[in-house]
């Protein structure tokens, strides 16, 4: 199973939009994962854990975020609970959700929660419960995700057990747990800087500005498809050259996970415009000239970029400022 991840060798050809440089440097700057660390407590590497369940089915940030508190409120989201209650999370997870559907108007909020009440509940209970089972199974804490991501190789194992989605070769996998949850929920503990999540704005990315193309299979993140995996591995690899390009061009040092970070900034900022002839103006270069002139740092554009009561308001924002520049 170990070949499957083994990086491949590829050019990163650059035709990278107007000052994606600059954002870069602001990234290192201000939001670079170096400066993330680990938790002390192993509750809280479980609580974390559990909010990239639900960025699933193409949802946004916002929309994740909004599924992750509505069910931490609810007392739903405790690894004893989940074990406890076993296939009949989704039961009780459903009940709580239809009190709350019930008090909500048309809107994100409502088409959100809607389709997560269907089909969906189902998915993240089993989700939920596989990985309720490795974190105990494993002892999962700090000190593990610290010993076992000290190395590419044993990193990539990590990522391995959890992720590769072959009930045969790896029946103990986190269901719909992929290489966009698992590595990003290590990048935000500093760890696995090597990777980045090959999400769909990185898979963007590599198509668009790298000239990549990338099969449309694997636009709809964390499918179980075994045939997605080298691909997948392919989008990471690029990620990684560009990111030694950078470290050269920008004379710093530049990780892949700092690259991954600086196009999800981009892409998700710009994926606000989907459908507008707006779209195409918001380079990286203008994304900074929008956060500086709005007096925020990256932090800020992230809080509402992740909000779901917020994200409307930016889209706004963001429409009337690249009309007046």
């Amino acid at each position: 199973m170990g070949h499957v991840g083994r990086w491949p060798r590829v050019s990163a050809k650059s035709n990278l939009p107007e000052g994606f440089n600059e954002l870069t440097r602001r990234v290192l700057r201000e939001s670079s994962f170096a400066k993330n660390t680990l938790p002390r407590k192993s509750s809280l590497v479980w609580d974390d854990f559990t909010y990239f369940a639900f960025l699933d089915f193409n949802r946004t940030d916002a929309q994740a975020n909004y599924l992750y508190e509505l069910f931490e409120k609810g007392d739903l989201l405790d690894q004893s609970t989940i074990l406890r209650l076993g296939t009949r999370w989704a039961q009780k997870a459903r009940s709580h959700a239809s009190v709350r559907l019930a008090r909500l108007g048309i809107g994100r909020k409502r088409q959100t929660l809607s389709e997560m009440s269907g089909g969906q509940l189902d998915e993240a209970n089993r989700t939920l419960v596989e990985a309720a089972h490795f974190f105990r199974d494993n002892s999962v804490t700090p000190e593990f995700l610290r010993r076992n991501t000290t190395d590419l190789n044993l990193t990539n194992d990590l990522i391995m057990r959890v992720c590769y989605p072959d009930r045969e070769k790896n029946p103990r996998h986190i269901h719909r747990f992929g290489l966009t949850k698992f590595i990003l929920f290590l990048n935000d503990y500093g760890l696995a800087l090597n990777y980045c999540p090959p999400s769909r704005q990185v898979l963007s990315f590599v198509e668009r500005e790298l000239m990549h193309r990338i099969r449309p299979s694997l636009l709809s993140e964390d499918q179980e498809l075994v045939e997605n995996w080298a691909d997948l591995f392919i989008a990471i690899g690029k990620m990684r050259s560009l990111a030694q390009t950078l470290t050269t061009t920008l004379s710093v040092g530049v990780t892949t996970a700092d690259v991954g970070h600086t196009i999800w900034l981009y892409k998700s900022t710009q994926n606000l415009l989907a459908f507008s002839r707006l779209r195409p103006r918001l380079t990286p270069r203008k994304f900074l000239a929008f956060v500086d002139a709005s007096g925020w740092e990256l932090s800020d554009l992230t809080s509402r970029l992740t909000d779901i009561d917020e994200v409307d308001g930016l889209a706004e924002e963001l429409r009337d400022f690249l009309v007046q520049h």
